[in-house]
């Protein structure tokens, strides 16, 4: 709790990250240059998952998490595309 600030000890209260969309809860905003940043809630951070693509979450396990963010990047472009040609086809 109170002890603890700025940790995932209470994973749905405060924030770690102005902006944060989540209200209310605890997030760690991931900047997954040069894809786009997102929030995942704050107990997600240090826990041997990589939940960002750049792997800020696991900083402090060096080398553990694959920046894969220009791949992810690249994947969304192109769906953005496909989309778009869809839907120039349909109109």
């Amino acid at each position: 709790g109170s002890d603890e600030p700025g940790t995932s000890a209470c994973a749905g209260v405060g924030s770690i990250e102005k902006g944060s969309k989540s209200k209310g809860l605890a997030t760690f905003r991931c900047a997954n240059k040069p894809h786009q940043p997102s929030f995942i809630y704050a107990s997600r951070v240090g826990d041997g998952v990589c939940d960002c693509c750049d792997g800020s979450d696991e900083l402090a396990t060096p080398g553990m998490c694959e920046n894969t963010c220009l791949s992810v990047a690249k994947d969304a472009l192109a769906e953005l595309e496909r989309a778009c040609m869809q839907k120039m086809e349909l109109s």
